[in-house]
């Protein structure tokens, strides 16, 4: 039996409509990392996993020794926003996702605000 041309386009573009979305949290996940602006500056790698978990490694910029590791409290991605939050060190990290493979954000420790972006890293 042989399918007419337009049929088989027709049957191709059922398939493809009855895909699911992609869905926008899948953006976030993977390892992204970034400098955080202080002082003495700190090398930040950002991983979630698909099971909504998330470490960061953190370690000042220069240094060989390996990184502290913070998981936080909360993770919380909402469209285009992320939101972290840890107890020990207390802070905060929101960002949003501003280009493909690029989060801007915010830490917030105290009364201290930083910005920081994260670009998308493959490890």
């Amino acid at each position: 039996m042989k399918i007419a041309g337009w049929t088989a386009v027709a049957a191709m573009g059922l398939v493809l409509s009855c895909a699911p979305p992609p869905r926008l949290e899948d953006a976030f996940y993977g390892a992204w990392t970034g400098v955080l602006d202080t002082p003495e500056p700190v090398e930040i790698e950002l991983v979630i996993s698909d099971r909504r978990e998330a470490r960061v490694h953190t370690r000042l910029v220069g240094w060989s020794r390996s990184f502290e590791t913070l998981r936080p409290s909360v993770l919380r991605i909402e469209g285009e926003s992320l939101h972290l939050r840890f107890l020990q060190p207390e802070g905060e990290f929101d960002g949003r996702l501003s280009l493909p493979g690029r989060i801007d954000g915010v830490w917030s420790q105290g009364a201290r605000r930083m910005p920081v972006s994260l670009y998308r890293h493959e490890r």
